[in-house]
């Protein structure tokens, strides 16, 4: 397994694509440029196969992502590793996984955006009362049937307290549907989302790419209700491919974005042979190394092989 590192510093737009690799390209406001940079593990990232094992530690999620400790020193919200919050909520394996977790507020102070800003689910916040560059860590999960919509869960800010949150929303229309264990559900039919208050998370139900906007209230209510049943009744896992990908990379850094392969979507490799492409490519950065870190996963260790050779080639 090789490391991708940049020889020269990245650009902004590189990091937030990076970033965005997966569920949240739409909230960069970019798709693929045709190096598969948009794809889970694109552009020049290392290459995982099915027949290669993972770094010890790496086959099972380690934690069920629910813990928010703050750290008292600098009262800031300690991070999960976005392997064990991205298991913990994500959604499958039966659907098609496009999806991804960072860290906003960090991006933020790092490069002065934290992709929602560029994204039509700016507008979930309006009736919050934090902001997308307070959040320690989200997860952002995109469904294209029934229609396109998505899901994001927000960890809250350590000065953040989910009751007044609750208070917000009520102040703003909002009414409370749906109880579920420490989960609230709340509704407003002329509003753009809809939100499920849990003592250390906030899931939202909204459209994020724009100009389409195809969802409505009905939908993001079933989205969030299942998402929260969902991390309710199960602990987290792995769907296989998913897995083994997360398990071939040598870190994930702060942030962890998974791409599984359809023939309905874009390729995951955007100049590679639809033939070759890989099942499932997982991508990662750090921010501070500003390194780049992915996998991909193919059907079968020989195309894995060609795929690896031909990139050594610089093919």
């Amino acid at each position: 397994m090789t490391r991708d590192t940049e020889s020269s510093p990245s650009s902004r737009r590189y990091f937030l694509q990076t970033l965005a690799a997966a569920g949240a390209a739409g909230l960069a406001g970019c798709g693929s440029d045709g190096n598969g940079d948009s794809g889970g593990g694109g552009g020049s990232g290392s290459t995982g196969t099915s027949g290669v094992s993972g770094q010890d530690g790496g086959d099972e999620p380690s934690g069920d992502g629910s813990d928010s400790e703050t750290t008292e020193a600098n009262d800031t919200v300690e991070q999960v590793p976005p392997e064990d919050f991205m298991a913990a909520w994500m959604q499958g394996p039966e659907d098609h996984v496009e999806a991804n977790t960072f860290p906003p507020a960090k991006v933020a102070e790092k490069e002065g955006d934290t992709l929602t800003e560029n994204s039509y689910g700016l507008v979930a916040y309006d009736d919050l009362n934090y902001s997308p560059g307070d959040v320690p860590q989200t997860f952002i999960q995109e469904f294209f049937d029934p229609v396109a919509s998505a899901v994001k869960v927000d960890r809250l800010p350590a000065d953040v307290e989910s009751k007044d949150i609750a208070s917000k929303l009520e102040e703003n229309g909002y009414e409370n549907i749906q109880d579920m264990d420490e989960f609230s559900a709340y509704r407003n039919l002329s509003s753009d989302a809809v939100y499920a208050v849990g003592d250390s998370e906030v899931v939202i139900g909204v459209n994020y790419d724009e100009p389409a906007r195809e969802a409505d209230v009905s939908q993001h209510e079933e989205d969030v209700k299942d998402a929260v049943e969902q991390r309710l009744e199960r602990d987290a896992y792995w769907p296989e491919d998913v897995g083994d990908a997360v398990a071939a990379m040598s870190t994930t850094g702060d942030s962890l974005a998974v791409w599984e392969n359809t023939k309905s979507m874009a390729p995951i490799v955007g100049d590679l042979d639809n033939r070759y492409q890989p099942e499932v490519g997982v991508s990662s950065v750090d921010l501070e190394e500003e390194t780049k870190y992915g996998a991909w996963v193919f059907e079968d260790e020989d195309t894995a092989e060609w795929v690896y050779g031909d990139l050594e080639e610089g093919g």
